[in-house]
């Protein structure tokens, strides 16, 4: 298979580190930053590629490794092609690729970071808009030796809601716990055995039945001590609020 590759990003750098392994074929790198690009290109054995415009050959799939802001307005410069375009964002939909008429999504369930290559077998969620593009999109995942989960964009925006949550919110939630324990001299590895069961709970079982705490047992009196403790932090009293009131709702008294 061959391919071009645009953006210069963790994701786009991702995929060259999965696929310059592969038989697969880049023809070219495309990316505002010339420095990311060269460095892309010099690993991929492909040449760089200055203007949208020259993306003329013959391809299977273009890979639109892009910011989601940048996506449609880069796709809309790129000339007409048979390719099957594949963007890979959580919201982004599909039709931000037209007017090309094989699209794809494949979006890797999965927090992409540079220089961090990910396990194998991850899910990726994807959609494609043709049989066509669907075989491309296949193809890829294989390539990548990601599982792939298709669905349209309905599904995708919810799993990507419940991603951030699972994600995102955590690890700020994280933070949090260890700027309170710098904040009065305390170890943060203390946590770590408590953090590592949690996670461990919910990774093998039902997280909603490995609920404990103060708010999960009405314990009103715990809760009102622990947000005195957070004067100084209103934001954090607000979110602590919240995610108790989440917590009591989900588990009314019985």
């Amino acid at each position: 298979m061959t391919y071009y590759l645009l953006g210069t990003g963790g994701m786009a750098h991702l995929l060259a580190s999965l696929l310059s392994g592969t038989d697969w074929h880049c023809a070219g790198v495309w990316g505002r930053d010339a420095n990311r690009a060269t460095v892309l290109a010099n690993a991929l054995s492909a040449p760089v590629m200055g203007d949208l415009a020259a993306l003329t050959l013959p391809v299977d799939l273009i890979l639109v490794a892009l910011a989601d802001d940048a996506i449609a307005t880069v796709v809309s410069k790129l000339p007409e092609t048979t390719a099957t375009l594949i963007h890979f964002s959580g919201t982004v939909p599909i039709a931000a690729l037209q007017p090309h008429p094989h699209r794809a999504v494949c979006w890797p369930v999965y927090s992409i970071r540079d220089g961090q290559i990910p396990q194998p077998s991850i899910p990726a969620f994807g959609e494609s808009s043709n049989p066509a593009a669907r075989q491309a999109l296949q193809s890829l995942t294989k390539a990548l030796s990601w599982v792939l989960y298709e669905g349209p964009e309905s599904t995708r925006r919810q799993l990507h809601l419940a991603a951030v949550i699972g994600n995102n919110f955590i690890t700020h939630l994280l933070c949090i716990c260890e700027q309170l324990c710098a904040e009065h001299d305390l170890p943060a590895a203390v946590l770590q055995p408590l953090l590592y069961q949690t996670f461990e709970r919910a990774g093998s079982g039902n997280p909603c039945e490995a609920q404990t705490g103060p708010a999960r047992r009405g314990d009103r009196a715990t809760q009102d001590a622990h947000l005195a403790l957070l004067t100084a932090h209103p934001h954090w009293q607000q979110l602590y609020t919240a995610i108790s009131n989440s917590i009591a709702e989900m588990y009314p008294p019985q």
